[in-house]
């Protein structure tokens, strides 16, 4: 992490007004007046890209971990949380958390093939059917980007 980056989840930066500031965090609402200031995935990803000796299986695991970012403000209902391709909605919990079909194309993007396809069968899909479910949000991982996407695909459909 860069310097600016480990600044994100200092015990200061308990609002959105302290947390962004920095373009290397991100604001992520809890409540409508409370949240957690975290490093923005974007930016972790790009650093790790650039950092000599990232592999593809690193990579993989920080877009994993940071996941949460892009379907976490989307747990208000599930219409909103399952038109992001990366995510569903877990009504038990009524939280947003990522999709099986991310968790498969993630583990295959990583090389961890045998893995993937074990998720997948157990799943009842196939890793190409899972990474196509998600390829709307794998070009852009920021949660706008992936969001847009759906808007527009959606809007297609009506068209």
């Amino acid at each position: 992490m860069t310097a600016e980056q480990q600044t994100c989840g200092e015990s200061g930066k308990t609002t959105e007004a302290t947390c962004l500031p920095t373009t290397t965090c991100t604001w992520i609402k809890t409540g409508a007046s409370s949240g957690q200031c975290q490093q923005n995935a974007d930016a972790a990803i790009a650093t790790l890209t650039g950092t000599s000796g990232a592999t593809t299986i690193m990579i993989e695991f920080a877009k994993y971990n940071f996941v949460t970012q892009t379907c976490k403000p989307l747990y208000k209902d599930a219409a909103t949380c399952n038109a992001n391709p990366l995510c569903t909605y877990r009504a038990v919990e009524m939280t947003c958390d990522a999709s099986v079909n991310f968790h498969i194309a993630n583990l295959n993007a990583a090389g961890c093939t045998t893995q993937a396809e074990a998720m997948a069968t157990k799943r009842g899909t196939t890793v190409a059917a899972a990474t196509a479910a998600t390829a709307s949000g794998a070009a852009g991982f920021s949660s706008g980007a992936v969001i847009l996407s759906a808007l527009v695909a959606a809007l297609a459909l009506v068209a």
